[in-house]
């Protein structure tokens, strides 16, 4: 079995949605960087609150749903 890196993003938009997005990625972003990044559009009024996850997660690929 191998792991693999993913990255979930859950975003408060002003129309009041919330956006959730799940990325694969090669290495889990340092929170200060998704810190700079979300806070400035949460600063500029662009959204209303955000949260960010990343962890590793086991992965088999020979499992199916």
């Amino acid at each position: 079995m191998i792991t693999k890196n993913i990255l979930i993003v859950m975003v408060w938009v002003l129309n009041g949605n919330i956006q959730t997005s799940t990325y694969e990625v090669d290495e889990c972003p340092p929170q200060h960087v998704l810190e700079e990044y979300y806070d400035s559009l949460k600063d500029d009024n662009k959204i209303v609150e955000w949260s960010a996850w990343c962890t590793q997660v086991p992965w088999d690929p020979s499992i199916r749903i």
